[in-house]
């Protein structure tokens, strides 16, 4: 997975998340989409092997692999919404498109994080490198559909809406999201402009807890 690393780590530096550079598919991106393919295949046979019970009965607590799986989705699924989306835009990723694979790493995972309930969880003091809920593009994405249809006088999207401020404003509060969805002209920055202009619109005084801490936002 280095090379997605390294081309994440390339991105950022010029001020542009993977996720946005990979769904507008620049010309440089056709490494990372081999390298992306390539490992949902790697990871698409260990699991087939797991749920064909050709592997330790164990397996899937190994922290190495639970470890391993763990970051491969964090790393890679954004690019593979991106990819949804750029030959999707009508669909839904979380409903739809989501692969298997990334739905048993995820179960992996909070087995394990299930097991060690008990134990006090430390406070996260620096932000994430990768956000954890590896499907938050997927929800930047069906926010822009709801924000689209409320403005078309869908006004049953508005809770949906208010629910996707309230996850995010969770997720920040937590320093759960990495810091390039909050990269000027990130998918997520272009929502957040014009779901609060049109909060703006219908009331000039409005207000909340995630526009409150986007105000006074660092980013490092």
């Amino acid at each position: 997975m280095a090379e997605l690393e390294w081309y994440k780590e390339r991105c950022e530096k010029d001020d542009i998340g993977y996720y946005d550079t990979f769904k507008n598919q620049d010309m440089k991106d056709i490494g990372a989409d081999i390298r992306r393919v390539k490992l949902a295949e790697f990871w698409d046979e260990i699991i087939e092997k797991w749920e064909g019970r050709e592997l330790p009965s164990d397996f899937e607590s190994q922290n190495k692999w639970i470890n391993a799986g763990n970051t491969y989705r964090k790393l890679v699924e954004p690019l593979d919404i991106a990819y949804y989306y750029r030959n999707n835009s009508n669909g839904n990723y979380l409903s739809d498109g989501r692969h298997n694979r990334h739905k048993v790493l995820q179960k992996w995972m909070e087995a394990k994080e299930k097991a060690r309930g008990s134990r006090v969880q430390r406070t996260r003091t620096n932000r994430a490198s990768l956000t954890p809920d590896s499907c938050f593009w997927a929800h930047v994405e069906e926010a822009w559909k709801d924000l689209k249809n409320l403005k078309q006088g869908q006004h049953e999207s508005l809770q949906k809406l208010e629910k996707f401020e309230e996850y995010v404003t969770k997720m920040e509060n937590d320093l759960s999201i990495s810091r390039d969805v909050f990269f000027e002209g990130s998918n997520f920055m272009m929502w957040w402009e014009e779901w609060k202009e049109y909060k703006k619109n219908q009331s000039p005084d409005w207000s909340s807890p995630l526009c409150q801490k986007m105000e006074t936002l660092q980013v490092i």
